[in-house]
């Protein structure tokens, strides 16, 4: 991320376009409208290259089948014009057909309603008793399942018959297979999330991913992410979390430098390209 696109607070002047961001998906966190789940992914996706769309070619100039426009129709949906159907509204459509929409709802009402991080889960001897355990277990079950969500609707979106002809797979170069094929959405998942949850959902992309690899805290007892994975009933490949638990340690490192510790200013440390802490090699 360009820091550029992430200042350091929700309001400060620069920053309008975030601003009006997180405005809207505070006001509208659930997903529970599919009008407004598609405009927020639009909104989301486009603004921050995360879009699912990438993930899909269009045959321009196709419209998908009378019968499928009008099952849409039936569902609220009016369809615009644009050449090749409306992808966002068939995405939002998609996702909150899923039964596990309404857990993630669910999650996200928990999580929301957590108090701000007390910087007290130690990753070196972690512990099911501190307060921050159900916020950070929250937070990677949410991202997970929407990121889950994601790639179910664009896999029903690739398969749909009704669909045959106007949809298909993109193939990427091996360099961009990580963030842009449907397998791996979580880019876009973890985005899509935050907005909704600012104060504790970490944002994941190429740079902050490849910064945390070079990452070495120096100070403070090694982080055992196994037994914290372990602690939280994490599975221990979920890719999010081992990012989650690394980002979380440096916001505690930040914190205790009377530094900006929340996901955005974790965001901006690991989107500046010469960092001047010394908590990168």
């Amino acid at each position: 991320m360009c820091s550029v696109y992430f200042p350091k607070s929700e309001d400060e002047a620069g920053g309008h376009g975030n601003f009006v961001l997180y405005k809207d998906v505070k006001a509208h966190p659930f997903l529970d409208d599919v009008e407004m789940v598609a405009s927020q992914t639009w909104m989301i996706g486009r603004t921050y290259a995360a879009s699912p769309q990438r993930n899909l070619a269009f045959v321009k100039d196709k419209d998908p089948s009378m019968a499928y426009q009008k099952m849409l129709q039936s569902s609220g949906i009016n369809l615009i014009k644009l050449g090749y159907f409306d992808f966002f509204h068939v995405f939002a459509f998609t996702v909150m057909s899923d039964s596990k929409t309404h857990l993630l709802n669910k999650c996200l009402k928990r999580l929301r309603m957590r108090p701000m991080f007390s910087f007290d889960f130690d990753l070196a001897s972690p512990s099911s008793s501190s307060t921050d355990f159900e916020t950070i277990r929250l937070a990677i079950v949410c991202v997970r399942l929407f990121e889950s969500l994601s790639f179910s609707s664009l896999q029903k979106i690739q398969c749909d018959p009704f669909l045959a002809g106007i949809v298909r797979p993109k193939t990427y170069q091996a360099k961009n297979k990580r963030y842009q094929n449907p397998t791996h959405n979580l880019v876009f998942a973890s985005k899509f999330i935050h907005f909704r949850v600012p104060a504790f959902v970490f944002i994941s992309d190429s740079v902050t991913d490849d910064r945390l690899i070079k990452w070495k805290p120096d100070k403070g007892k090694p982080i055992n992410l196994t037994q914290a994975l372990r602690c939280l009933k994490i599975d221990l490949k979920n890719p999010y979390a081992i990012h989650y638990l690394k980002c979380y340690q440096l916001a505690k490192l930040l914190h205790e430098e009377s530094k900006n510790s929340l996901p955005r200013g974790v965001d901006m440390i690991l989107s500046e390209p010469c960092s001047t802490l010394p908590l990168f090699d």
